[in-house]
């Protein structure tokens, strides 16, 4: 019996371990039958998922999302008996039994699993523990993360080019690991891609970010241009899903700036002070009132498209931001 708790905000990596212990511990014959994965269960059916028993056909790997136990939702919450009873049954888990309580905190909010709680202290005491923290671009150990998921993608990038996948696509790692295996099939046979091989095809988030600046600075030519470049590879409704992500962002940072300095903001959203001073100074412009029309805007906009109001998708971005330029 082995049980763990996984949590964090960088998905990829969980997603990644928990990938290889199926692998190492599972039969892939029996992988649809060994392998199951639970939402947040009730008490009584949790402690059934505790008790479950051994197959005939060996190990099995259990996933247990459990995001509401230790966020604040009453129909959640386990009294003292509960909490008693759990500890009793995760000391009983059957050997061949291995269950994975996984925490998957949301990218954008800067939050932490609650170690304080009486779940935690007693998952800590049968788990073991592993954080995936989300690193920022601007940290030091993510080149050499980059370039780890490059050597799995039967590539080798140098510190440089790693240095430019990140200021191109962010840090995401699941962005990143996606463009290599792109970027792995337009430069086959060769395995080690040049900078200007990653500025030739790893371009979604330099597109995107491109837009951005010309929309809010209401250069519509340069929009409608970037926009015309995104579809070319984006769905319009996934571009407008990231036009709305950037103005929710700047949102938070005008909101934030009534109060606090760049410094400040910095450490509160997790992002380089630079690039902090460079986008406020792109909406220094804006009242917060008028951001939040542009979100309205592009809320309207999706929902136009999502209701077959307008035929077009790309025609109704396009409409969108030569209303917002005029």
């Amino acid at each position: 019996m082995t049980l763990y708790l996984f949590y964090g905000q960088e998905d990829f990596l969980m997603d990644k371990d928990i990938g290889k212990l199926k692998n190492k511990l599972l039969d892939k014959s029996f992988v649809s039958m060994s392998y199951k994965t639970f939402s947040n269960p009730k008490f009584s059916d949790l402690i059934d998922i505790l008790n479950t028993q051994p197959m005939m056909f060996g190990n099995s790997v259990i996933i247990i999302e459990c995001n509401s136990f230790f966020d604040n939702k009453p129909e959640i919450s386990f009294d003292d008996k509960q909490l008693t009873l759990l500890e009793k049954s995760l000391s009983l888990v059957p050997e061949q039994i291995n269950i994975i309580f996984l925490y998957k905190i949301d990218r954008n909010i800067n939050k932490k699993i609650d170690t304080r709680r009486k779940i935690y202290k007693i998952l800590s005491k049968f788990c073991e523990i592993k954080e995936y923290k989300q690193l920022p671009t601007y940290d030091k150990g993510l080149p050499p993360v980059v370039i780890k998921l490059a050597k799995e993608n039967e590539l080798e990038l140098t510190s440089e080019s790693a240095s430019k996948l990140i200021e191109m696509l962010g840090s995401n790692l699941r962005v990143i690991d996606n463009e290599l295996k792109k970027l792995k099939l337009y430069i086959y046979p060769q395995k080690n891609p040049t900078i200007k091989d990653i500025e030739s095809i790893c371009t979604i988030n330099q597109n995107i970010f491109k837009l951005v600046d010309n929309f809010v600075l209401s250069q519509k030519d340069d929009a409608i241009k970037e926009l015309s470049l995104l579809t070319q590879t984006q769905h319009p409704l996934q571009i407008l899903s990231m036009l709305q992500g950037t103005i929710s962002r700047f949102i938070n940072l005008k909101l934030l700036s009534r109060n606090m300095n760049s410094f400040e903001i910095s450490k509160k959203v997790n992002m380089h002070e630079f690039r902090v001073k460079l986008e406020l100074e792109k909406i220094r412009n804006y009242r917060y009132d008028e951001l939040l029309q542009l979100k309205k805007n592009l809320i309207d906009c999706e929902f136009k498209i999502k209701t077959g109001q307008i035929y077009s998708e790309e025609i109704a971005i396009e409409q969108l931001i030569l209303s917002k330029a005029e």
